[in-house]
């Protein structure tokens, strides 16, 4: 159990205090959720939203003052992203996952699983990307001290602080969870399989065995979300080095090949690289990706971008960005820039 969070024989009294009024922001998460990111030395968050994510030790105080903020309708600090969608009328992560009801255990873990990757996206960082390390030196505002692996103990003190009866969902990001076979070490440790449901955010360059396939049977469902963000060629710059062809055909692949409780859906990330064009991939999706093969719609999300690609950067701020990735790289953009 994480530190900080009711204990089973105080639950009525701390469900009393976690009652929200009409002037709270409402959100699940703190009180349900624990964010492991390998990526930044295990620091915890109630979610992969929350920024800056927290030192382990000093995690308890840290989540007391957000729910005090939220019960108050103060926006926590670390919490700027759903404010920023939700201002911009997006859905966020409070206004989707974040409106469950309050449990007294750990229900939802989110697991960072290093920064392994086999891209280096336009709008992405080293931090999320061994591959731009090569590039992000180049880059006063990216940090390039290397690469993030999940030590092997990693599982077991992650361990330390869930109890894995309660866990009803699991969630993997990086880098690419699917590059490696590290997110099984982890399905292993649930429980009870045929109640929790698993959830990637994968890139589409990376297909799987039978044998990941087989064990995915014995969950509930699992949900493939396929991070795309534009089409054609636009897409292969943006999702350096991928190529479209490819990740379509993977794609269509996944969506014949997967286990009948393989759910997919597709999340992009909105920024000054692809926001004149995004019907481009609306219509694709609806062409080609709206649907599973049993006929269940696919999911289809948005989010904001951070970094130089930001709507938050001013035309100007992107431009310097794109002119000096292209130098690093010895590439072009697809399209005139002033």
């Amino acid at each position: 159990m994480v530190a900080g969070l009711p204990k089973r024989k105080h639950t009525r009294q701390k469900n009393k205090e976690q009652v929200m009024t009409d002037k709270s922001l409402y959100c699940s998460e703190p009180y349900n959720t624990l964010y492991i990111e390998h990526t930044n030395k295990g620091k915890m968050a109630p979610c992969c939203a929350f920024y800056p994510t927290i030192d382990p030790n000093d995690y308890d105080t840290e989540l007391k003052k957000v729910k005090e903020d939220l019960h108050k309708g103060v926006w926590p600090t670390n919490c700027v992203s759903c404010k920023q969608h939700e201002e911009k009328k997006l859905n966020s992560r409070r206004l989707t996952s974040g409106q469950q009801k309050i449990h007294p255990h750990i229900k939802n873990v989110e697991i960072n699983l290093g920064n392994l990757c086999n891209l280096k996206c336009a709008i992405c960082n080293p931090k999320f990307s061994s591959r731009w390390l090569s590039d992000a030196k180049h880059f006063a505002e990216f940090d390039s001290n290397g690469f993030y692996d999940i030590p092997n103990s990693s599982v077991k003190d992650v361990s330390k602080h869930i109890d894995w009866h309660s866990v009803r969902y699991l969630h993997f990001n990086g880098g690419e969870p699917l590059l490696n076979n590290q997110h099984l070490r982890y399905l292993m440790r649930v429980i009870n399989q045929d109640q929790t449901e698993v959830y990637y955010n994968t890139n589409g360059t990376t297909k799987v065995s039978d044998a990941v396939f087989n064990i995915w049977t014995n969950f509930n469902r699992v949900k493939l979300i396929f991070s795309i963000d534009d089409v054609g060629q636009r897409f292969e710059y943006q999702r350096y080095p991928a190529k479209w062809k490819e990740i379509e055909n993977n794609l269509l692949w996944f969506k014949t090949h997967a286990p009948d409780n393989v759910m997919f859906g597709i999340n992009r990330t909105i920024s000054h690289f692809n926001k004149p064009y995004l019907k481009d991939l609306d219509e694709w999706f609806e062409a080609n990706f709206g649907h599973s093969k049993n006929g269940i719609k696919n999911e289809f999300t948005n989010q904001l971008a951070w970094g130089p690609a930001s709507l938050q950067n001013t035309r100007e701020q992107f431009v310097k960005f794109v002119q000096k990735l292209n130098a690093v790289r010895k590439i072009s953009y697809y399209e005139p820039i002033e």
